[in-house]
């Protein structure tokens, strides 16, 4: 099956102690890359949210955003070992220079890490992010499954097209020999030369085995089939195709390079856009 690495999905659920929502977004990347944006009290689910993504996806570029809303009051917890700290050190303050003023209780609260706005989430609530996790991550693989199929008709198209255009240049070719045979002898009766015959004969093998660019359009016809294998195959595709690409791209080139007949050289240029349009799909192929 293809997967396209583009994708969004968005699943929220409402539990007894919280409201959570997850955001999911992937780009095509070469590698597999997530990042995640979730509130300092959960950073340590990280590790396990990854192995979920990992299990499901093999390349693209992965943003993660929870929103998360607690339904249940927060509550104020003191952390008593800074709170000593800082008193020990307005008494110090307080022994050096007397007449500073006493700070009252709100000022040595508002101290950093004196108070906690919340205790972290229990075990209940993180087992209910996660799940949410899981079912939003099932609906992106199922937006990049149906995206991705989408893109194989696409591909297989594109290929259709490629391999007309080989046929057609099989078909000039066909008759090149005829023609450089005939364009020779043209110029020699402008020239009003004699010409041994073996020797023209000669000459027309030559430039016929210079022109000759049925190898060419024998791997582009290899590399289609290879490449439609692939789209039927297992995947994941990516890596694969865009290999592909290049040899397509590189068999296409020295078509036109020795190419020596008005159409075959425009044959060699359609190929190439075509096959730049493939490329560009092709990118977005896990």
């Amino acid at each position: 099956m293809i997967y396209s690495m583009t994708a969004f999905a968005r699943v929220e659920k409402i539990y007894s102690q919280a409201s959570i929502q997850w955001e999911l977004k992937s780009v095509n990347h070469r590698f597999l890359e997530t990042q995640f944006r979730l509130p300092e009290a959960l950073r340590d689910m990280e590790t396990d949210l990854k192995a979920l993504i990992r299990s499901g996806l093999s390349r693209g570029k992965l943003d993660c955003v929870l929103k998360l809303n607690t339904i249940e009051p927060g509550r104020i917890e003191i952390n008593t070992a800074e709170l000593e700290q800082v008193l020990r050190s307005i008494g110090r303050i307080r022994k050096a220079s007397p007449h500073v003023a006493k700070p009252n209780a709100l000022d040595i609260l508002r101290w950093p890490g004196v108070i906690s706005a919340s205790s972290k989430p229990g075990k209940k609530l993180r087992k209910a992010i996660k799940s949410t996790f899981q079912a939003t991550l099932e609906q992106l693989v199922e937006h990049r499954s149906r995206e991705g199929e989408g893109l194989r008709s696409i591909l297989l198209k594109k290929l259709d097209e490629v391999s007309t255009l080989v046929l057609e240049a099989r078909g000039v070719m066909a008759g090149v020999g005829k023609a450089r045979h005939a364009a020779l002898l043209k110029k020699i009766s402008a020239l009003d030369l004699s010409v041994n015959p073996e020797r023209l004969e000669q000459e027309v093998v030559m430039l016929v085995q210079r022109a000759d660019i049925m190898e060419e359009m024998d791997r582009l016809e290899i590399q289609v089939n290879e490449t439609c294998t692939a789209l039927k195959g297992a995947g994941p595709h990516g890596r694969r195709l865009d290999f592909l690409m290049q040899e397509l791209n590189r068999e296409a080139n020295t078509l036109g390079s020795k190419s020596v007949l008005p159409k075959t050289t425009q044959i060699s240029v359609d190929l190439k856009v075509i096959i730049e349009q493939i490329r560009e799909q092709v990118q977005n192929i896990e």
